[in-house]
């Protein structure tokens, strides 16, 4: 069961090390900033869009 559960969680991790690989270097700077708290408004400020 604990196995199953360890695999379970680096499927999901590496499912989602895949999703991130297919965007933009600019799409992982937003994510980045996003997971990191900032509000949309703070996103756009710091990399300077309009």
């Amino acid at each position: 069961m604990i196995a199953e559960m360890h695999g379970g969680r680096a499927t999901r991790r590496n499912a989602a090390r895949d999703r991130v690989a297919t965007l933009t270097r600019r799409e992982r700077e937003v994510l980045a900033l996003a997971g990191a708290g900032l509000s949309k408004q703070d996103v756009a400020q710091r990399l300077f869009l309009a």
